[in-house]
C-alpha cells in the first residue's frame, strides 16, 4: 500500500473479501484508507473479512476520521 500512497495512485475500487484480517488488521487500512490514494474511492468491498462487530466500528471511526480530514 505505501507505494500506492506515494506514487499518485487513484484508487476506485477495492475488493478485500475473504481476507481473514480480522478486527486487528482493520487498523492496517487506516493510513491507507485516509491517503489521497483513496479520495476517489467510491467502493470498498470487506465481504468475509472475520472483522466482527468490533472491527466494524474500528472501519467506521476511520472513515468518519477520513472525511474529517477531507473537508
Amino acid at each position: 500500500t505505501q507505494g500506492l500512497m506515494t506514487n499518485g495512485a487513484h484508487i476506485v475500487e477495492i475488493n478485500l473479501s475473504d481476507n481473514a484480517f480480522g478486527p486487528i488488521g482493520v487498523k492496517g487500512l487506516e493510513s491507507f484508507l485516509c491517503s489521497s490514494a483513496c479520495f476517489t474511492l467510491e467502493e470498498l468491498r470487506l465481504n468475509n473479512c472475520g472483522m466482527g462487530i468490533d472491527g466494524g466500528k474500528v472501519n467506521k471511526n476511520e472513515f468518519v476520521l477520513c472525511l474529517k480530514n477531507l473537508i
